[in-house]
């Protein structure tokens, strides 16, 4: 069985938004809540690799800002903010992932 860390709660449209961006292939992400507020960015690659001995896997990804406040930090509460994110999103049932949507 595969174990996911729970993310904090986040909810789609309180805590981020997705956004369009016209000719790009990923849609970007607005935190609207909490203290990384207004940071806009999108993932570029994202990796779960299980660990079947232990019933956990583990999530990695890298991402690009394309807008972040001045007064902000890309602290390791920033970085937890993004998985929590993308946890968020995978573990939605209606997401689709991949080119084939699987």
């Amino acid at each position: 069985m595969l174990r996911m860390k729970k993310n904090d709660g986040l909810v789609e449209e309180e805590d981020y938004t997705f956004l369009d961006k016209d000719g790009a292939s990923t849609n970007q992400i607005k935190i609207l809540s909490g203290e990384f507020k207004g940071v806009i960015f999108h993932f570029e690659h994202v990796k779960l690799t299980e660990n079947p001995e232990v019933g956990n896997a583990t999530l990695s990804y890298l991402y690009k800002l394309d807008f972040m406040p001045a007064n902000l930090n890309q602290d390791s509460s920033f970085q937890h903010q993004l998985g929590d994110i993308l946890t968020s999103i995978i573990s939605r049932k209606d997401i689709k992932i991949g080119k084939n949507g699987k």
